[in-house]
């Protein structure tokens, strides 16, 4: 069907960054996890955040506080960088993972705090309004400022500079896992936007530097405006 209204909007890097920052910087751009919330942020039903659970790929807590010792995590984002076309990859985000470990009871007794530089990149298609996303990596970036901390910045635990160490290497192991997970567990088969009227396509590209959103208005948007929002 030929549509009525064929428009796009264009996003450079520094917008991107400027929107995702935005995001970060307000009340939803921070994550406090428990396994409930952590379930339903992935929309699956089988997390358990505790420190037992937690072993196989951070084994830092179970070591300190024993074995299962439930965890809340307070997570955010800071100094967002955005990539968008190039490298291989349709978006690339460097950015600050800043969190907070505590434990899940009455004192929420603050484990560790740190923050950490982090690089993802993805693959981004659309098809018919489903969003099919790809996470090609996942890893701590390690710099001068950031490799050169020998400990966390709040040390609930009294984690020694070897044992923070090992925190690094696995929270970088984990990291990797965390991408293959999320491509098989949460991204596959695709996402929807968040709507879905027949009549309102939605497409986006990425060109080198840029993000193209497009949008297609079919010839029943009238009915569809007219039905749900105007006043007859």
């Amino acid at each position: 069907m030929q549509a009525e209204v064929y428009s796009q909007v264009v996003m450079t890097e520094s917008a991107a960054a400027c929107f995702f920052n935005s995001v970060a910087a307000s009340p939803i751009g921070s994550f406090r996890l428990n396994p409930n919330k952590t379930n339903m942020l992935f929309n699956v039903t089988d997390i358990v955040t505790d420190s037992s659970a937690m072993a196989n790929h951070i084994p830092i807590f179970l070591e300190k506080i024993g074995p299962n010792k439930p965890l809340k995590a307070l997570v955010q984002f800071a100094n967002v960088g955005v990539t968008l076309g190039q490298f291989g990859s349709d978006i690339i985000m460097d950015y600050i993972l800043k969190f907070s470990i505590m434990s899940d009871d009455a004192k929420s007794t603050e484990l560790l705090y740190d923050e950490i530089h982090f690089t993802t990149a993805a693959n981004i298609k659309t098809e018919n309004d489903i969003v099919h996303i790809e996470v090609l990596s996942n890893k701590i970036t390690i710099e001068n400022k950031f490799g050169g901390r020998q400990l966390p910045i709040r040390n609930g635990m009294d984690m020694s500079k070897n044992e923070y160490r090992e925190f690094i290497s696995t929270l970088g192991f984990s990291a990797r896992y965390w991408k293959d997970w999320v491509n098989q567990s949460v991204f596959k088969g695709g996402v929807r936007f968040p709507y879905k009227p027949d009549e309102f396509l939605t497409d986006l590209k990425f060109q080198t530097k840029s993000a193209h959103l497009f949008f297609e208005l079919e010839p029943g948007i009238a009915n569809l405006l007219e039905k749900d929002f105007w006043v007859k």
